[in-house]
């Protein structure tokens, strides 16, 4: 069987990559192979020179990666749809990790209300959005110590991005994703009437 009859790459790439390896140790690739049904499956190539007897000649390990690309497609799908619910919610949602205390999420919302990009808000303990940062730190603190703890704090003041206070009720609760605990708060801002 010919080389061109499994991979899906054109005859002009593999023959420009079969020159590189004559001088290279290894090289890895992600390809798209043909099996003997005709079905496509995505694999990964380390292919080498090596030399038997005198003669060169070129190993490849192939690995079928199929499977992986199918669990990374559906994770992604999954990311995009949780995305935009966490997105279509009002409140300014934040998913904390209980053990650090940083900021892992926040929805659209959150930015909005606090004046911060995403990737401000993403890492930054949670009690630095706080004007009572003892405050924040006691209920923490309750979380660190019980599991499933569910809290509706009314009436606590908050910072934005450029100092501005404003008051806000949180409701917050807990979950576990591998072994890991987390909590998810939603604030909503206290309209002044």
């Amino acid at each position: 069987m010919d080389l061109s009859e499994i991979t899906l790459q054109n005859e002009g790439f593999l023959n420009s990559e079969m020159k590189l390896l004559q001088n290279e140790k290894q090289r890895v690739y992600e390809l798209q192979h043909r099996i003997k049904n005709g079905a496509v499956k995505s694999v990964e190539v380390r292919t080498g020179p090596i030399s038997i007897s005198n003669k060169q000649f070129l190993y490849s390990i192939v690995i079928d990666r199929t499977a992986r690309k199918i669990v990374e497609t559906l994770l992604k799908e999954s990311e995009t749809k949780y995305q935009a619910i966490l997105d279509t919610v009002r409140e300014a949602v934040f998913i904390i990790d209980t053990e650090t205390l940083a900021i892992t999420e926040a929805n659209r919302s959150a930015c909005s209300l606090y004046g911060y990009a995403r990737e401000e808000l993403i890492g930054i303990k949670h009690y630095e959005l706080s004007a009572e940062p003892e405050l924040t730190m006691e209920v923490a603190k309750e979380f660190q110590k019980e599991v499933n703890l569910q809290k509706y704090i009314r009436n606590r003041k908050h910072k934005k991005k450029d100092s501005t206070l404003f008051p806000v009720h949180i409701a917050s609760s807990q979950f576990t994703v591998n072994g890991r605990r987390y909590i998810i708060a939603a604030v909503s801002e206290i309209e002044n009437l």
